[in-house]
């Protein structure tokens, strides 16, 4: 290999390298606005799976206290791994309304004489 191949891949690496820590700050960015417009009455699910409902915000010592099913439990913020807007409306199986059936479409180059 000659020195402009080396150069090549070189340049290649760095650009790989550039676009995967732009993605993973763009990812870490988004997860940091979540977690800072959690408020109140939000539904969360937090890295372990439990379900629940944010009771209150602690700023000051950076944890959460969720409200399930009348067990108020403390996390830190970080271990909120979804967070629900108050207001979003949830759907459930029963709303959806069950798909028209399709017919199966034939060709006359399917069809055999």
């Amino acid at each position: 290999m000659n020195g402009s191949s080396f150069l090549i891949m070189g340049i290649v690496m760095i650009g790989m390298m550039f676009l995967t820590m732009r993605s993973q700050k763009k990812q870490q960015q988004a997860r940091l606005d979540m977690i800072n417009s959690m408020k109140p009455g939000d539904k969360v699910v937090t890295i372990g799976g439990l379900y629940g409902v944010v009771d209150s915000i602690d700023t000051e010592v950076n944890t959460v206290t969720l409200d399930i099913d009348g067990i108020y439990l403390t996390f830190e913020r970080a271990a909120i791994r979804t967070v629900v807007a108050a207001g979003t409306p949830v759907v459930t199986p029963e709303d959806l309304s069950p798909a028209d059936p399709v017919e199966p479409v034939v060709s006359e180059s399917m069809i055999e004489e």
